[in-house]
């Protein structure tokens, strides 16, 4: 499993202390669903001025522990984006 650091230039704010705090983060499903949505929060405390790039299809099977049942495999059918 990765563990994804959130130091320096990437940290992460914390609503308890109102502040922008160092942390780690992982990224584990137990069973995925058979309709995938995800979400970038990207608001007034995340303010980011870069673009996002993805594929059309994404295979989160690294990420999910019970492989052997759920589905891995997902295709992107549609992106809404709010300005």
């Amino acid at each position: 499993m990765e563990v994804i650091d959130f130091v320096g230039d990437n940290q992460i704010y914390c609503n308890n202390c109102k502040k922008l705090s160092d942390a780690k983060g992982t990224n584990r499903i137990f069973t995925s669903p058979h309709v995938l949505i995800l979400i970038l929060n990207r608001g007034k405390a995340n303010q980011f001025d870069c673009d996002v790039e993805f594929d059309e299809k994404l295979n989160i099977k690294e990420y999910v522990l019970e492989k052997n049942f759920s589905p891995t495999d997902y295709k992107l059918i549609g992106v809404i984006s709010h300005f």
